[in-house]
């Protein structure tokens, strides 16, 4: 990774590359069975890999206001099979602001993305995108 910070360190810009392997890895889920029961069952599910890159910027727009800014690409799979794991989405990314007033008071808003993610192992069912 690499961070860069700008105009009297009133910016800061990051950026980051990863290749990620992981092996072990326990996959919990609920399935139904005949009767109407909700059955957990736990297996291992080998070597995940998790290759992508995240963006980064944070800094005073004035002297009283102050934004942050990410997104992250996240290409994460079951090296065996290559299904997607469960809850990771390919995009994610936040805004977040900060207005101080005075030095006692401060306004914060923000918002956090994230994209379409499998709900399942066999990455058959699928949970939307939101914004929060």
């Amino acid at each position: 990774g690499i961070k860069w910070q700008l105009f009297d360190d009133r910016l800061m810009l990051s950026s980051a590359l990863f290749d990620i392997s992981k092996t072990g890895t326990l996959i919990t889920e609920q399935l139904d069975n005949p009767v109407g029961d909700i059955e957990t069952i736990t297996t291992q599910a080998g070597e995940q890999r998790h290759k992508g890159f995240e963006l980064g910027a944070q800094g005073a727009a004035t002297d009283r206001l102050f934004v942050m800014a990410s997104t992250m690409y996240l290409d994460a799979e079951y090296v065996q099979g290559g299904a997607r794991p469960t809850d990771v989405p390919k995009w994610s990314a936040s805004l977040w602001t900060r207005y101080e007033l005075n030095d006692a008071i401060a306004f914060n808003a923000g918002a956090f993305y994230e994209g379409e993610r499998f709900a399942d192992s066999a990455n058959t069912i699928t949970k939307d995108a939101y914004t929060r």
